[in-house]
């Protein structure tokens, strides 16, 4: 059926309460025949025969345009009880009404992901479910040079195949592909690896997060299922990026069918089947473009994961919490894994491999691609429950119902964390490590460190969201206040600026998504605009837009601004200036139900020699090679680099660069030991910063592997 067909504009050939008296059992063949009447309707029959003679027939009138699409057959879940239902075999079609599309045959290769750091390459490829008959041995080629570069077997509970290729050669592109055999047939799935671009030269990054593919009303067009958001995969590919982000939520638990949770093999065919809608949506990406994603709370059957270090906190005294409320994950090691493999396998290989205490793989890593260094984090993975760490706030999923908490007083508890300190120490290591070829950084992960949300004043908790109406254009809704809602990484606020000072000391920007509300802010730690630029990127498409009208004008913000920008302190106090925001708004754009959610899509220029960063907001409704003006209003947002930290306190003397045309820059504080910055400057003589009074030493170097001294001792004293 085509993309215009309602499921309610289909005639009904049999309801599920119908009877037949025709005595088929086991093995049934089944033949549907279309025929033209001579009103230029279609006649479809339907005719089911037994091996023993028995025969069903049923029959219905179709308008012609209702069969202008794609065929498909599905076997519900059988009677009451049963969860057997039927397979399907040697299905053929003839007639020339039908047109072939080779080039949408899927499987049994659905997608690949790869990303090559240094010298390794990593290749993931996804496969169907598989059983234990089916061939083991998978090979990566090299189609080039006519070699075999890696052989691995496939995995059980993902079905995925893992190749590594040391000493990988990344100067050059490459034609690969993934050759295997299922049922005697040889298939061979080919990807394209691409050359690490030149560290000198831009790098574009295009990034993607929160693939909701079905709207709640079920039809047939786009008005219901977005799926496989062909319009967006091809605005993404015409933009040309050097390296593709996938933020989390690559889907959604519930989508199109109920979450499976149990057993668990039922519940690993249930992510499959919704995994395998990602694959087919972006394949065409994935498979000639390096690829970093990374999972969040739904990919893991979570509303929201609060994942304590793998640990599920008892109850407090008197209280009953639901599962996820407690922390930890609400599936068991297996299933995370698993999806753990399908999601991040492919990419470097962890700072630090140890897995949480209860088994759970983590993925904490760095990437370098082009001239810009990337750190990825699993902002979830250690973060504390609020529920168990403010126990005082009656918190259910992250929203308190005590009401005398006070979030601003109350909602930053002693012991609780966000990153926890083995990330805490990655990003100290990676903020000061910066080899020759990097002259830029940021940060890739789940969510941003804010909590730019509001809600009616009226409301406790989020549950009001997808009910809310859309604004008007040009139009602030009156009557929000600040949220303070603990999935955020606005909480808990100590351990965020933890975070942010470990961010900012390599002046590194920050890219994200979960929110479903598009924005650009600069976090606060001591100071207004004293870290990291952040961009939270559009969702490809979701139901729950949330929104920011904030109940106080945004401070210091630019004549003619709207409101909603301007520096704030978020619903849990922290330091936020917002730079652009997409609030919900009635477009005029259809299908209605999809644009006015802000969908869309975030495009990163990066230049590693000039020290710059664009981030371009795009909306899913603009076409491939749209010309700016089409962006998301207030998009792009353009910033240097050393724009992300505190005002210098003071400048020491000059330092000649000497034979360094872009040395890497790094000041200490010789009276804490602690390192305050280091960056990659230049060309020409530069003045190091500091923020406070003290004594500081100064080193220079091409990278951080060879830094000398060339100051010490330089005392700066109070004004």
């Amino acid at each position: 059926m085509n993309n215009a067909t309602r499921l309610k504009d289909l005639p009904l050939l049999a309801s599920s309460t119908d009877r037949f008296e025709h005595g088929l059992t086991g093995e049934i063949q089944l033949r549907v025949k279309g025929e033209l009447d001579a009103k230029g309707a279609v006649i479809l029959t339907v005719e089911a025969r037994g091996n023993q003679g028995q025969r069903l027939v049923l029959s219905c009138t179709l308008p012609m345009e209702a069969v202008d699409g794609s065929v498909a057959l599905l076997s519900h879940g059988g009677p009451k009880g049963s969860s057997r239902g039927h397979g399907f075999r040697a299905w053929t079609f003839s007639e020339s009404a039908l047109v072939e599309r080779p080039e949408r045959a899927l499987g049994p290769v659905y997608c690949v992901q790869y990303t090559y750091d240094r010298d390794l390459l990593k290749v993931t490829a996804q496969l169907p479910p598989l059983g234990p008959g089916d061939r083991q041995i998978w090979s990566l080629l090299d189609k080039d040079r006519y070699r075999v570069l890696d052989n691995a077997n496939w995995e059980q509970d993902s079905f995925t195949v893992h190749f590594r290729v040391p000493n990988w050669d990344a100067t050059s592109p490459r034609h690969l592909a993934v050759v295997g055999t299922i049922d005697g047939v040889t298939t061979s799935y080919a990807l394209y690896v691409t050359a690490n671009p030149d560290p000198k030269q831009p790098l574009v990054l295009g990034a993607l997060s929160c693939v909701k593919s079905y709207t709640g009303d079920l039809a047939w067009n786009d008005s219901g299922l977005w799926f496989p958001h062909n319009d967006l995969v091809a605005a993404v590919s015409a933009a040309q990026p050097d390296l593709l982000f996938f933020a989390g939520d690559q889907i959604y638990e519930g989508d199109l069918s109920p979450a499976i949770s149990g057993p668990l093999h039922e519940a690993l065919l249930d992510y499959q089947g919704k995994w395998l809608r990602w694959c087919v949506s972006f394949a065409s990406l994935t498979r000639r473009l390096p690829t970093v994603t990374i999972p969040d709370d739904h990919d893991v059957y979570h509303g929201n994961v609060w994942g304590n270090g793998g640990v599920v906190e008892d109850e407090p005294d008197g209280r009953k919490l639901r599962a996820q409320d407690r922390g930890g994950y609400r599936m068991g090691p297996r299933f995370v894994n698993a999806v753990h493999r399908t999601q991040v396998a492919h990419l470097p290989d962890p700072a630090d491999a140890t897995p949480l205490p209860n088994g759970i793989s983590v993925y904490t890593t760095s990437l370098i691609h082009g001239g810009v260094s990337f750190a990825i984090l699993a902002d979830r993975q250690w973060k504390s429950s609020p529920s168990i760490a403010c126990p005082e706030g009656e918190i259910i999923n992250g929203w308190a119902r005590a009401e005398d908490f006070d979030p601003l007083t109350m909602g930053d508890p002693k012991g609780a964390t966000l990153l926890g300190q083995r990330q805490l120490d990655f990003l100290e290591g990676w903020s000061a490590h910066w080899p020759r070829e990097v002259g830029l950084k940021g940060v890739l992960s789940q969510t941003i460190f804010c909590n730019l949300a509001t809600l009616p004043a009226s409301a406790r908790h989020d549950g009001v969201v997808s009910s809310l109406r859309f604004a008007d254009p040009g139009e602030f809704i009156r009557g929000d206040l600040r949220a303070a809602d603990g999935d955020s990484n606005g909480w808990p606020r100590t351990p965020r600026d933890r975070a942010l000072r470990e961010i900012r000391r390599g002046y590194a920007f920050h890219v994200a998504g979960d929110q479903h509300l598009s924005s650009v802010v600069q976090y606060g730690v001591e100071q207004d605009r004293d870290a990291a630029f952040a961009f939270c990127i559009p969702a490809v498409a979701n139901t729950f837009p949330r929104r920011w009208f904030p109940e106080v004008a945004g401070r210091d913000r630019s004549p003619g601004a709207p409101p909603y920008l301007g520096s704030f302190r978020d619903g849990w106090g922290n330091l936020v200036r917002v730079h652009a925001v997409a609030n919900p708004r009635r477009q005029g754009h259809v299908p209605a139900g999809l644009h006015d959610r802000m969908p869309g899509w975030g495009l990163l220029r990066l230049d590693p020699v000039a020290g710059t960063v664009r981030f371009e907001g795009w909306p899913r409704w603009a076409e491939p090679g749209a010309d700016a003006g089409d962006m998301l209003p207030g998009w792009p947002v353009e910033f240097h680099a050393l724009e992300q930290g505190p005002k210098p306190f003071a400048l020491l003397d000059p330092v000649e660069l000497g034979s360094c045309e872009r040395p890497v820059l790094q000041v200490v504080d010789e009276d804490s030991g602690e390192t305050l910055y280091t960056v990659r400057v230049g060309p020409g003589t530069v003045r190091p910063w500091v923020f406070a009074p003290g004594n500081y030493t100064v080193r220079l170097g091409h990278s951080s592997a060879d830094l000398r001294t060339v100051a010490q001792h330089c005392f700066v004293g109070p004004r």
